[in-house]
């Protein structure tokens, strides 16, 4: 019986770490500001969203700005409702001649501002958006953010990380941009939605792996108080 229960028991740990390695994985893969997806074919158009984590322990994050490259415009970007929080769109005249659908783009988005919501400590948000077309002529973008916080420290993500090289304390969201398919120039508007929802549809994921995770933990722990009991 002992050796049964001992085997139990190595089991139960075995399990409770098994359970951790999965939380951790349903869980944003940093603690910095980033880009989801991090990586899309040149020319296409898709649904992003930038992840937030709250770093700080008792200050709530209140604002997020973001930069998009203005060396590499993109003729089309959409925020989407955001519940508690608004989305405020600055344009520009874009750095060089932009065309989409054969007639030129006199303006493009340079910012986004979201505020109104906050993201407590402990917690993290997604803000998201639809793009393109991602530009042909570079590897990858990167976009500046500002995440300010109710104490009043704002946190500027907006350093470069180098090529091979080590991460800075304060990475800007990085995209990287793979070689085009072939089939980027063919999306429309449609598929630009269902972008959006499936970007929803992974966070709505990643809140239930964390659920059943917690509630296997809980089975685990019973199991162990049970088996130490006999």
């Amino acid at each position: 019986m002992k050796g049964y229960i001992k085997n139990m028991r190595g089991l139960l740990l075995a399990g409770s770490f098994a359970v951790i390695i999965t939380i951790a994985m349903a869980l944003p893969a940093s603690a910095h500001v980033s880009i989801n997806p991090d990586e899309a074919a040149k020319g296409s158009f898709g649904a992003f969203s930038f992840r937030v984590p709250n770093e700080s322990d008792t200050a709530e994050t209140i604002k997020l700005e973001v930069q998009l490259p203005a060396d590499h415009p993109i003729a089309s970007v959409r925020t989407t409702a955001q519940d508690g929080w608004t989305a405020t769109v600055t344009k520009a005249k874009p750095s060089k001649k932009l065309t989409s659908h054969g007639s030129e783009v006199e303006e493009v988005v340079s910012k986004i501002t979201w505020e109104g919501g906050t993201i407590k400590p402990g917690q993290y948000a997604e803000f998201h958006v639809s793009m393109g077309a991602l530009p042909d002529d570079a590897d990858k973008l990167e976009f500046k953010a500002l995440q300010t916080y109710s104490d009043g420290e704002v946190v500027s993500w907006i350093e470069s990380t180098p090529e091979g090289g080590e991460e800075p304390e304060h990475p800007a969201p990085t995209l990287m941009l793979t070689k085009a398919t072939g089939d980027e120039h063919s999306a429309s508007d449609t598929e630009d939605t269902e972008a959006v929802s499936e970007a929803n549809d992974d966070t709505n994921n990643t809140v239930g792996y964390i659920g059943i995770g917690v509630g296997v933990v809980a089975l685990l722990t019973a199991l162990g108080a049970i088996i130490k009991k006999k």
